[in-house]
């Protein structure tokens, strides 16, 4: 075992609070041995929006809380008993070793254990809680007019959204009975992540922001008196891989691209086409691609205030139908080197992004539509995943609307034509079609300048990149509260 010690911070980059705690050397189990399954489910970005979103269109309450130390309440298997050495050369009742009662944090198998222990509880504490089939990690009641629950973890985060603060009360009076946990109050930081809701009238609105880490990140690379740029990259760029003996290693590139690809899948969809473009050469980079992934702290610098906002106007029945829209693009062999196309989606509920990637397609698409039709695939399994969560406690409207700008790959998609210049992409073909058949998805045809999607496939000149980002983001500019 051995003692660490780290400093936690919020998300205005505050110190909260100083940690310590005794881990083991996970390193030194053996699979087999000492641990089979490692396995844990971890909550994902998309539901954490969706959930956002909901709480404003049905006017629900959120709360968060902390667990303390929860890998230490984990139930180990009696029957695959762990040991110890104690730390230091200590000795407990004569002897260097213990048995773990229960799990402790280093072990590779704690997040597993504890996973399961709150899923045990949680269906003990209440009989109407339900697991999510999509997303584990969700817990839910939902009974309209009556009861709205939905419970989202993210290991010793909880995040509580209802319609009775009552009931929230005695979930938590209970909750830290059995288990040591702070009751934080209404959801402000969630996951690094500062959320301010705002009521205006008719309008609720809920802006999703991480100051505070970029401000992290100006000051640890040195970019806090830098000049800001319009845009995070330069429109029509293309950039090829270092030579070998020109790779730059004194420059943290991965560890920048990281960061701000977190950034980008949280709060900042704005920079998400250029930092996934970038991340591509993490092993091939030379002094021009670091300065062009500086580029996006220098935009970062004049955009601080920027946020992804969530809004819906007046809390709506809690029996009205949920509206998803979709929008799909490609920009064909978008890759100068391996000539691979860049697949751009963006799934909306009621009106506010929920869900958004810019990503290389798996494989070269011989022309516009083949890749068009690729996009179309990925697009329509990212609406699957949003419709399957949504309709297991809420009527969604059916069948939802897939923008995109290619006629061709639109007939292709709708009708699945099996022939010689189609057949190397059929599954995607028949996918596609099928789900048209079966009445969940309605593709649409839309103007390119009408298309959101079009936002994460290209670097695009800045009057057109500030229009669709406010449509997207639904940005506005505030000041921090």
């Amino acid at each position: 075992m051995k003692a660490i010690y780290k400093p936690k911070v919020d998300a205005a980059n505050v110190l909260t609070e100083r940690k310590s705690r005794w881990v083991v050397f996970g390193n030194k189990q053996s699979h087999g041995v000492n641990y089979e399954e490692v396995y844990s489910p971890c909550t994902q970005l998309n539901t954490l929006r969706i959930l956002l979103q909901l709480s404003l269109i049905l006017g629900l309450w959120a709360f968060t809380m902390d667990v303390v130390t929860c890998f230490l309440n984990g139930e180990l298997d009696v029957a695959n008993p762990l040991y110890v050495r104690w730390p230091d050369g200590r000795m407990v009742r004569g002897t260097h070793f213990g048995r773990l009662a229960k799990s402790v944090y280093g072990l590779k198998q704690a997040p597993r254990v504890w996973y399961f222990t709150l899923k045990r509880w949680l269906l003990q504490y209440d009989a109407l809680l339900a697991v999510s089939n999509v997303d584990p990690c969700l817990s839910y009641i939902f009974r309209p007019d009556e009861l709205i629950v939905f419970i989202y973890i993210h290991v010793d985060n909880f995040l509580v959204l209802t319609s009775s603060e009552a009931w929230k009360n005695t979930f938590f009076a209970s909750f830290n009975s059995a288990y040591p946990s702070v009751d934080e109050g209404a959801l402000t930081d969630i996951l690094g992540m500062r959320m301010t809701f705002r009521d205006a009238g008719l309008v609720r609105e809920c802006r999703m922001s991480q100051h505070g880490l970029i401000h992290r990140m100006l000051e640890k690379y040195g970019m806090t008196d830098c000049n800001p740029a319009l845009s995070p990259m330069e429109p029509k760029l293309a950039l090829t891989p270092a030579d070998p003996q020109d790779v730059a290693t004194a420059f943290p590139y991965a560890n920048l691209a990281m960061e701000l690809m977190w950034l980008g899948r949280c709060t900042r969809p704005d920079i998400l086409p250029a930092v996934c473009y970038l991340a591509r050469f993490m092993h091939c980079h030379s002094a021009t691609h670091w300065q062009h992934l500086l580029r996006v702290l220098r935009y970062l610098k004049g955009t601080i205030d920027v946020c992804l906002t969530l809004q819906c106007s007046s809390p709506a029945s809690h029996n009205a139908e949920l509206v998803v829209a979709a929008y799909s693009d490609a920009d064909h062999a978008a890759d100068k080197v391996t000539r691979r196309s860049v697949t751009g989606s963006l799934v909306r509920l009621n009106g506010s992004t929920v869900m958004c990637s810019s990503k290389l397609q798996k494989t070269v698409a011989v022309s516009t539509a083949d890749a068009e039709l690729v996009a179309l695939s990925e697009t329509a399994r990212d609406i699957e995943h949003v419709v399957n969560l949504l309709s297991e406690f809420a009527p969604v409207k059916l069948p939802v609307v897939l923008h995109g700008d290619n006629h061709a790959s639109i007939i292709q998609a709708e009708s699945a034509l099996n022939n010689t210049a189609s057949r190397h992409i059929a599954v995607r073909d028949r996918y596609v079609a099928k789900l048209a058949e079966l009445g969940r998805i309605r593709i649409v045809k839309v103007p390119s300048v009408e298309n959101l999607a079009d936002f994460f496939t290209k670097f695009m000149p800045t009057d057109r990149f500030l229009v669709l980002r406010q449509i997207v983001l639904r940005f506005f500019r505030s000041t921090e509260e």
